[in-house]
């Protein structure tokens, strides 16, 4: 848990100095209580379509935070059950905390890692391997891609 802090507050540090001196900056508070159940039904959210081994399944995502030139990003995704696995490497880095659910990890040299509830994880940029979550799951997520942003557009 001490890690998960310490990457919200790195990341809240990130965002509130990319801002200008004049604008007032207020923090989002997702309570405990909302993050294990009904978060999805306080705060907007998008759904995304996805393709696995096992078919379609769909992720709701609510953005918390997201910085000025858009390279870090802080949310809250919500998974259907999935089977995915990946061979073109993932395409930034990522912390992960599990609120709900969880995920098997199979690294693409065969090691498998768990995470479940209260659980944090680091995927780094360019991992493979296979994302098997059986139950789905609820995640606070932050993103690092230094390749987004004003200047990846051009």
């Amino acid at each position: 848990m001490k890690i998960f802090k310490w990457a919200i507050a790195l990341a809240m540090l990130l965002v509130s100095t990319a801002h200008g001196a004049d604008d007032v900056l207020l923090p989002t508070v997702v309570p405990e209580g909302d993050l294990r159940g009904g978060v999805f039904e306080k705060f907007p959210f998008k759904i995304w379509d996805q393709v696995g081994q096992d078919g379609p399944f769909q992720v709701r995502d609510i953005v918390l935070l997201e910085s000025e030139d858009d390279k870090l990003l802080v949310g809250i995704g919500d998974s259907d059950p999935v089977d995915y696995t990946n061979t073109k490497g993932y395409p930034y880095d990522e912390v992960m905390f599990f609120a709900k659910g969880g995920v098997e990890l199979t690294n693409a040299d065969g090691s498998v890692m768990t995470a479940g509830p209260g659980d944090t994880v680091t995927l780094p940029k360019g991992w493979t391997g296979r994302w098997f979550s059986p139950q789905g799951y609820r995640k606070v997520y932050i993103i690092y891609n230094p390749k987004r942003g004003p200047e990846a557009a051009q």
